[in-house]
C-alpha cells in the first residue's frame, strides 16, 4: 500500500519537461494576450485619429466650409428719379441756317416714403465735348469742355411731397448753331440731362439721362 502511494504521487509530481512546457505555453500565452492588448490598443488609436479627421473635414472627406456672412443690403432710397421724353429724337434740319429742334419731356419725383421733404429740385442740359487728341497734353480744359445750354429750376423753396409719382414738366429749344452729335476717332459731341434733388438733412439723389 505505501508503494502504491508513492507511486499515486510520483505519477502526478510535474517533472522538469512538464515544468518546460508549462513554461513555454505560459509564455507563449502571456506573448499572445500582449499581442492581442496592442492591437486592440493599435484599432482603438485609429479609431480616434479616424474620428478627429472625421470632425475636421466632415463626413464627405472634404474640409468644412467657412460660413460666410449675409451679403449685405443697401438701403432702400426715400425717393428717386426718371425721365421721360415726349418728344421724338432731335434732328437739325436746312444745315448751318436751321432753327434748332424742340425736345420736350416729364422729369418724375418717385417718393417711396410717407413722405419726403425736398430742399431743391434742379436739372441742366450739358454739351459734352471730349478731345481724344488734344493740341497740348498740358491743357485740362482742352481735352473736356462742358456748356450748359438750360437749366431747369422746379421748385424755390423747401416742398413736402408725398407717397407716390409726381410729374414736372420741361422743354427746350435747341439752337440750330450747335453740332450733331459726334463719336469719332478725334473727338466725341455728346448733350445729356443732369437732375438733381436735395433731400432736407439727408441724401442727394441724381440722373445723368442721354439726350437723342
Amino acid at each position: 500500500m505505501p508503494s502504491r502511494i508513492l507511486s499515486f504521487r510520483r505519477s502526478h509530481l510535474p517533472s522538469p519537461r512538464d515544468h518546460k512546457s508549462q513554461t513555454d505555453h505560459t509564455g507563449n500565452l502571456a506573448d499572445i494576450i500582449d499581442t492581442g492588448d496592442q492591437r486592440r490598443h493599435t484599432a482603438a488609436m485609429d479609431i480616434f485619429h479616424f474620428g478627429s479627421k472625421d470632425k475636421r473635414q466632415g463626413t464627405s472627406g472634404h474640409s468644412t466650409p467657412k460660413a460666410k456672412g449675409s451679403p449685405r443690403i443697401a438701403p432702400a432710397k426715400a425717393a428717386r428719379l426718371e425721365i421721360e421724353m415726349e418728344s421724338p429724337p432731335c434732328v437739325f434740319y436746312g444745315g448751318s441756317n436751321s432753327s434748332g429742334a424742340l425736345f420736350s419731356g416729364q422729369l418724375r419725383l418717385i417718393v417711396t416714403e410717407p413722405e419726403v421733404r425736398l430742399t431743391s429740385i434742379n436739372m441742366e442740359c450739358k454739351g459734352i465735348t471730349v478731345t481724344k487728341k488734344p493740341v497740348s497734353k498740358d491743357c485740362p480744359d482742352c481735352i473736356n469742355r462742358i456748356s450748359v445750354l438750360k437749366s431747369w429750376n422746379f421748385i424755390t423753396e423747401p416742398t413736402t411731397y408725398s407717397r407716390g409719382t409726381h410729374h414736372l414738366p420741361f422743354s427746350y429749344l435747341l439752337p440750330g448753331h450747335l453740332p450733331a452729335t459726334t463719336h469719332s476717332p478725334l473727338a466725341n459731341i455728346d448733350y445729356s440731362l443732369e437732375a438733381k434733388a436735395v433731400i432736407a438733412f439727408a441724401e442727394t439723389i441724381t440722373l445723368h439721362h442721354p439726350l437723342r
